[in-house]
């Protein structure tokens, strides 16, 4: 069975709830309160994974910069 991730309106609260796939949450586990919206789990892994992606894509910019310093002042260092 999956976990689903819900939020709870009245209580401002979130809970996970273990449904097949045929079933629905009704209420929320800690109040008790019909105010509940779903939380959709893959849309926030992938934000991460951008952030992720992002931070990789910036240190090997960073990094072939460096290198590319390194190539001039070892070229530079040659010369003399």
């Amino acid at each position: 069975m999956p976990r689903y991730l819900f939020n709870c309106e009245q209580c401002d609260e979130q809970f996970s709830v273990f449904l097949n796939v045929s079933e629905s949450c009704s209420s929320c586990s800690i109040c008790g309160s019909t105010k509940i919206t779903k939380i959709f789990k893959s849309r926030e892994k992938n934000e991460k994974q951008n952030v992720v992606g992002m931070l990789m894509s910036e240190h090997i910019k960073e990094t072939r910069e460096e290198i590319e310093q390194m190539k001039k002042t070892l070229a530079e260092e040659g010369q003399k």
